[in-house]
């Protein structure tokens, strides 16, 4: 790693990414992240509601259901990522309605292991762990 730097100017003034982490390092890129962000001042009401998302059964041998709520009605992109950041599958699920969804998935062609599951929707990410057994 060479340098590490946070994003300081607020979205006010004209940042597309306030608050983002980045990382320099030697010959492997430029890696960011906002997984560390902090809880801006002023929520809205919309803001506030807890968009979760569930996985079961968790861990899992060959299906698992996800469950999650959508903000807005979009297509939703379900990800699984191996620990080392590396893109294992992408599930694709066309104009889903927003609130209270559930799809179910197959596990049964993942090695076993832990996973990193995403849920994408727009400007919406949700993000949990799976252990495949």
């Amino acid at each position: 790693m060479y340098e590490v730097r946070q994003s300081w100017r607020t979205a006010d003034e004209g940042n597309g990414r306030p608050g983002e982490i980045y990382i320099g390092t030697y010959g492997r890129g430029i890696w960011s992240s906002a997984a560390y962000l902090g809880v801006e001042d002023e929520l809205t009401e919309q803001d506030n509601v807890n968009y979760n998302m569930l996985i079961y059964p968790n861990p899992v041998k060959s299906e698992y259901t996800i469950s999650f709520d959508l903000k807005e009605t979009g297509d939703v992109s379900i990800n699984v990522y191996s620990l080392s950041g590396v893109l294992i599958k992408d599930d694709q699920f066309k104009n889903k309605l927003s609130g209270a969804q559930q799809v179910k998935l197959n596990a049964s062609d993942l090695p076993e292991g832990t996973y990193i599951i995403q849920m994408v929707s727009g400007d919406q990410k949700l993000t949990k762990k799976l252990l495949k057994l």
